[in-house]
């Protein structure tokens, strides 16, 4: 099954690798089930889905602890199954990103790919599981990166053929929204990390069309905000306190 819900083990660092200035954090992964909104577009699953990081990968096969995230898929052209287990690289979005680590760090406009795609996940939002705006939003997204190949989604004969007229509607958009973002919020991308497998392998830049092969799917997911964190942190007190008291009554 393609793009299904995935859990990350591991923002518990397990390792690091540097680049020209640019961080990847090692990070476990889980894949566990499908989220929402979902869609199929000919047999291909997309939408918004879940996984789970901070876990770990036991040296038994098990996976220990973790929380949940969203992830979106931004690669149609590998497949991750239920319960799989892997080693991921966790990069936040930006231009100082390793892209010999990235599945589509081999174009020449990588970066604005990679924005648009962050955009376009960020559309799902109010959307209804399996809505014709599900289906194009993610078909944008995969074709924002496949654009170079043959197997558009949906072909002729794989799917409705509007589903592919409305993505590039939504690949135009994603387009000029990231032109103006870059002018007037650049700081909104730093909400994005993308998590690639660490099995991917190949020349991942150079070239016009040179994806990492091998490997499970690449994802998009955002961060929480500092404000979120802080005040998370501040419930979490809260009821320390609360329980300090309940134990000296």
């Amino acid at each position: 099954m393609r793009a299904l819900r995935l859990a990350l083990a591991g923002l518990t660092l397990a390792a690091a690798t540097s680049t020209a200035g640019a961080q990847a954090t090692a990070v476990d992964m889980k894949f566990i089930g499908i989220g929402n909104p979902n869609a199929i577009v000919g047999n291909v699953w997309g939408g918004v889905y879940t996984a789970q990081a901070g876990g770990t990968i036991t040296s038994g096969g098990g996976y220990i602890g973790g929380h949940t995230i969203d992830i979106v898929c931004v690669d149609m052209l590998n497949d991750v199954n239920y319960g799989q287990q892997y080693h991921a690289w966790e990069q936040a979005l930006s231009a100082t990103m390793n892209r010999s680590l990235l599945r589509w760090g081999g174009y020449a406009d990588w970066y604005t790919r990679y924005k648009e795609a962050a955009w376009l996940s960020q559309q799902f939002n109010g959307k209804a599981n399996g809505s014709m705006d599900v289906k194009a939003i993610h078909t944008a997204i995969w074709r924002t990166f496949t654009s170079a190949q043959a197997d558009q989604i949906p072909v002729a004969g794989y799917g409705d053929q509007t589903v592919w007229a409305a993505a590039q509607g939504w690949m135009s958009q994603a387009a000029a929204a990231v032109a103006q973002i870059d002018v007037t919020s650049p700081n909104y991308w730093s909400q994005f990390v993308v998590i690639s497998d660490q099995a991917e392998t190949g020349a991942g830049t150079g070239a016009t069309w040179a994806p990492l092969t091998g490997g499970t799917q690449e994802f998009l997911s955002t961060v929480p905000e500092p404000a979120s964190i802080a005040l998370m942190a501040t419930g979490l007190l809260g009821v320390g306190f609360v329980g300090k008291r309940r134990r000296k009554k």
